[in-house]
């Protein structure tokens, strides 16, 4: 079985949305997320601070699944959450786990 990795990113205020949307997914055993800084190439999506600083608030989660329930994920994140601006990506994961199990 293959195992992919989700990655997600959103604004700030989606955090707790999203949250709450990966909790009720019945397969998702855990899930990390972080705060960052967004760089790109979209400077009608920032506000007049960000194009001075040059990046934009953003919250990241990442997701391990087996390949089905990530491409499920990105169907269901479609469907659920798809009117928010919500970037997303899936790599090809070749090995995980619990170095040690206790």
């Amino acid at each position: 079985m293959s195992n992919s990795l989700l990655n997600i990113i959103a604004a700030p205020e989606l955090e707790d949305m999203i949250v709450d949307w990966l909790l009720e997914q019945t397969f998702v055993q855990g899930f990390s997320s972080y705060k960052i800084n967004g760089h790109g190439a979209r400077p009608e999506k920032l506000s007049l601070a960000e194009q001075v600083t040059s990046r934009q608030r953003k919250v990241k989660f990442e997701v391990n699944g087996t390949d089905d329930q990530v491409r499920d994920m990105i169907s269901s994140l479609r469907q659920e959450l798809g009117n928010c601006d919500i970037y997303y990506w899936a790599i090809h994961v070749n090995d995980s786990g619990y170095l040690c199990e206790k």
